[in-house]
């Protein structure tokens, strides 16, 4: 399956969410999603638009994003 930039941004949100979500962040967790982000296809020149995109990106924009997936 291949992504678009806003739906990357939502699932880059959504992961992010999750791995906030016991209030801390581990730089294992950390390392782990930019692998995954890599074999999704994305490349490093493109992170930091994905992640300013991801910030921005509204909790609701980001589920319906993902729901119509």
């Amino acid at each position: 399956m291949n992504f678009n930039g806003i739906q990357m941004a939502a699932v880059i949100k959504a992961a992010n969410a999750m791995i906030a979500a016991d209030g801390r962040v581990d730089e294992a967790e950390t390392q782990l999603l930019s692998r995954e982000l890599i074999s999704f296809g994305v490349q490093p020149q493109q992170l930091p638009q994905l992640l300013e995109l991801s910030n921005v990106m509204e909790p609701t924009t980001m589920l319906a994003t993902l729901a119509a997936l």
